[in-house]
C-alpha cells in the first residue's frame, strides 16, 4: 500500500507545478527505497542465509532487464516520430549513469551491490538508537563535506569529463540512500514509540533548518533543492515524513479496505510499480505541452496503468501459456510482470 503512495507521489512530482504539492509529496524516492529495506529485511528473518550472487541476480533481472526493454521501445518510438535523441543520451540512459528518470534503476542497484556492508553495520550496531544517531552523523558529515563545493574533483583535473560526472553521479547520489535503505532494513525492529520519536526529531531538524534557510533568503526554500545529492534538509523531510507513513500504514489500510474493490487495486499497483514507473516516462513526454497539472497527472497515471494491463494480461494469457520450459516462464513472468 505504501509503495502505491510512493508512486503516486512521483507522478505528482513530475507533473504538478505548485510549490504546496511538490514540497508535499518529495518523500517519493525515499519512501520507495525505506520500503525495499524493509523488504529486504522480511525477506532476511525467512531466509536466514544471505547469497550475494543469486540476490545482485535477481536484483538486475527485476531492475536492469526491463530498464532496458523498455529505453528500446521508447526510443525505437521517438525514431519512428523523428525525435532528435543525443547519442550521449542514449548511452548515458542504457548505462544508467544519467539525472533522467531512470536514475531511480541505478540507485537500487548501487544499493543491491552494497548490501552487505548493511548488513555488517546492522549486525554491527545492536542498539536502535545509535544506529539512528549513526545516520543522522553520516548527514552532517556528507553536508559538510559535500556542501557548495559539491565535490567538483578539482584534484583530479586529468580525469575527463565523462569519468567526473560517473564519480559524482554513483557516489554523490547513491551513497546517501544507503543509509536511508539501512533505515528501511531497520525500521521492522523499531518500536512504535521509535518511530515516532526518530520521525518527530527528523521534522525538528527540517523546521529548524527550514526556519534558517527562509531569514537567509527571504522565502521558503522546498526541501528537494537537496535532492541531488541527497543533503540532511531533504532527508530531514523526506525520511521523518517517511516513517511516519510506516508507522500510520495500518490505519490507512483500514480505512481503505471499506472502500469495495479500493485495497485490490492499490495492492495490484503496489506489486507492481517498476513497470508502471517505466511506462510513465513515455507519457510525460507525451503529454509536455498539456498546461493544467491535475489533467496531466490523471492522463499519465491512468494511461500508465492502462498500457501496463495490457502488457500484464499479453503476458500471462498468450506469452506463458505458450512457453513449455518453467524456467524461462519464470524469467519472463519476472522481468515483465514485476
Amino acid at each position: 500500500m505504501l509503495r502505491f503512495i510512493g508512486l503516486v507521489a512521483i507522478f505528482m512530482a513530475h507533473t504538478f507545478t505548485s510549490v504546496v504539492i511538490l514540497q508535499t509529496v518529495c518523500f517519493d524516492v525515499t519512501l520507495l527505497i525505506l520500503l525495499s529495506g524493509a523488504a529486504f529485511a522480511l525477506t532476511m528473518n525467512k531466509n536466514k542465509k544471505f547469497h550475494y550472487g543469486d540476490y545482485m541476480w535477481k536484483r538486475i533481472v527485476r531492475l536492469v532487464l526491463p530498464t532496458w526493454i523498455f529505453l528500446s521501445v521508447y526510443f525505437c518510438i521517438c525514431y519512428v516520430l523523428s525525435v532528435n535523441i543525443s547519442p550521449y543520451h542514449l548511452v548515458y540512459s542504457f548505462t544508467l549513469l544519467t539525472e533522467w528518470y531512470v536514475w531511480i534503476i541505478r540507485v537500487f542497484l548501487f544499493i543491491a551491490a552494497l548490501s552487505p556492508i548493511i548488513l555488517w553495520q546492522d549486525r554491527l550496531i545492536k542498539n536502535n538508537t545509535v544506529f539512528f544517531l549513526v545516520v543522522i552523523v553520516f548527514f552532517l558529515f556528507f553536508d559538510i563535506c559535500t556542501r557548495d563545493s559539491m565535490i567538483e574533483f578539482h584534484s583530479f583535473d586529468f580525469i575527463n569529463k565523462h569519468l567526473r560526472q560517473y564519480l559524482l553521479y554513483m557516489l554523490l547520489i547513491c551513497i546517501p540512500y544507503v543509509m536511508i535503505y539501512a533505515i528501511g532494513f531497520r525500521i521492522t525492529r523499531f518500536s512504535n514509540i521509535e518511530i515516532l520519536l526518530y520521525s518527530f526529531i527528523m521534522l525538528v531538524i527540517f523546521c529548524c533548518m527550514c526556519t534558517f534557510r527562509y531569514h537567509v533568503n527571504g522565502e521558503f526554500v522546498r526541501s528537494d533543492v537537496d535532492k541531488y545529492p541527497p543533503h540532511l534538509y531533504y532527508v530531514s523531510f523526506t525520511l521523518g515524513v517517511s516513517m511516519l507513513l510506516w508507522r500510520i500504514r495500518k490505519s490507512i489500510e483500514k480505512i481503505l479496505i471499506k472502500i469495495p474493490f479500493t485495497m485490490n487495486c492499490i495492492l495490484f499497483i503496489g506489486q507492481n510499480t517498476i513497470w508502471i514507473y517505466l511506462w510513465h516516462v513515455l507519457f510525460l513526454s507525451m503529454t509536455k505541452d498539456i498546461n493544467h497539472d491535475f489533467w496531466r497527472f490523471c492522463i499519465v497515471f491512468l494511461a500508465s496503468i492502462a498500457i501496463y494491463l495490457i502488457q500484464f494480461s499479453l503476458v500471462k494469457k498468450i506469452i506463458l501459456p505458450n512457453l513449455k520450459n518453467e524456467k524461462t516462464k519464470k524469467y519472463i513472468n519476472r522481468i515483465l510482470c514485476g
